[in-house]
This record gives C-alpha cells, sequence and structure tokens, in this order.
C-alpha cells in the first residue's frame, strides 16, 4: 500500500495563501510629495485641504438665544430682570 504524503503539498499551500494575504493587506503608501512639511500640520488640516473650504465661518455674528438653569432651591426669580438682561428661556 502506497504512503501519501501531503505535509509538503500542505506547507507549501500555506505559504503561498500567506503571502498572498500579506500582499493584498500592505496599506498603499503616501507618497512624500503629499505630506506636509515637518513641524507645520495642524489639527484639522486634513478637513480643510479636502473640502477646499476656508477656516473662516460665513457668518461672524451668533445667533443664540441665552437661558438660564433655574432651581426651587433658588427661591423666588426675579423673571422680568432675567427678560430684560437677554434671557429668553428657562430649563
Amino acid at each position: 500500500m502506497p504512503v501519501h504524503r501531503l505535509r509538503p503539498v500542505r506547507l507549501f499551500l500555506t505559504a503561498v495563501l500567506t503571502t498572498l494575504l500579506a500582499a493584498v493587506s500592505l496599506p498603499a503608501t503616501a507618497s512624500a510629495a503629499d505630506a506636509p512639511a515637518r513641524g507645520s500640520a495642524y489639527m484639522g488640516i486634513g478637513v480643510l485641504a479636502h473640502d477646499g473650504q476656508s477656516g473662516t465661518p460665513r457668518d461672524t455674528r451668533a445667533s443664540q438665544t441665552e437661558g438660564v438653569d433655574v432651581s426651587s432651591h433658588q427661591g423666588n426669580v426675579a423673571w422680568s430682570t432675567l427678560w430684560s438682561s437677554g434671557v429668553k428661556w428657562a430649563y
């Protein structure tokens, strides 16, 4: 009865599969021309580069409504004073 040895074939197939997986999973390297100069990078540099927008907002005026946090332990609240100072809502 002949003896078949599958160990060398399995070892070869495992080596080929491992090599293929390693080659496919390697990340693409970025070119040195795309990298910013050393020391010139900052938070958000990629957003500005990819969005193509400047860092300034369209409108510099704030359109927020001021509010206050009111609790029962504060006692009576002078609502008219708060309203005249610009507070428009309470929570």
